[in-house]
């Protein structure tokens, strides 16, 4: 590593998130100078939105060039936003944060300082002592279930897997980029089972999420999640990678 190469990098992956990614931005600049200075970039990867995301990530971009933007024009999903962006990520450790700021960036600065030795990626978790999840029933109801049916298909160790705020190594994040293939929601389950196949080891910290009201959870999205899961489970079994099958959007 040179002295030019960032302690952090983390991803912010945008959908339509013109409205709230300034302010997003502007959080994780606070979080990141109180941490490292000037040491860091944020990479926002517009995973083909249709209002002016884009345009608002070039202005930022423009006002501070820690700021890097990944833009293309079809909408590909979350995985695949996240997989552009670890790319060209150029930290220390390399994380992702969802966007829409029901995640307090201060979250990253407190898993990467917990990277060590025996620790290759940070997980944050809503289910863990310290954790808190202000969301609506019906989302803690299809959480919960998905908990119990991807312990179920994958057998991971790490029991909540899709919080969008996690940090890693960047040898980890190299390494299994090269072999992640989903593009949607289910990418979180397949980076953690991968970093366990390639004996990684991971640890769930507690996370704090609120609910800015721009999700939604729908019976056709959890089924897909399921596919998408057994796919993940084909895809990467006993030592095999091959090109994953079938995808959630």
């Amino acid at each position: 590593m040179t002295s030019n190469t960032p302690r952090l990098s983390v991803i912010l992956p945008c959908y339509n998130e013109a409205s709230r990614i300034m302010r997003t931005v502007d959080m994780c600049h606070a979080e990141f100078t109180k941490a490292y200075g000037d040491n860091y970039e944020i990479i926002c990867v517009n995973d083909g939105s249709a209002d002016n995301t884009v345009e608002v990530l070039k202005q930022l971009q423009w006002e501070d060039n820690r700021v890097k933007v990944v833009h293309y024009s079809r909408n590909r999903g979350k995985g695949y936003a996240v997989r552009q962006g670890l790319k060209v990520a150029q930290g220390q450790a390399i994380g992702y944060l969802d966007s829409d700021g029901d995640i307090h960036p201060r979250h990253m600065v407190e898993y990467e300082q917990q990277l060590g030795t025996d620790t290759d990626i940070i997980v944050g978790s809503k289910t863990i002592e310290g954790g808190n999840n202000k969301k609506s029933l019906i989302r803690h109801i299809v959480s919960y279930g998905f908990m119990l049916v991807n312990k179920s298909i994958l057998g991971l160790s790490v029991r909540d897997t899709q919080v969008g705020c996690k940090v890693m190594k960047r040898m980890m994040a190299q390494d299994a980029v090269r072999l992640m293939t989903v593009d949607g929601f289910a990418f979180d389950a397949e980076l953690l089972y991968l970093a366990e196949k390639m004996g990684y080891n991971a640890k769930e910290a507690p996370v704090q999420i609120t609910e800015s009201g721009g999700s939604s959870v729908s019976v056709r999205a959890a089924l897909r999640m399921v596919q998408s899961l057994w796919a993940i489970r084909k895809t990467h079994n006993a030592g095999g990678f091959g090109v994953l099958a079938q995808q959630e959007g």
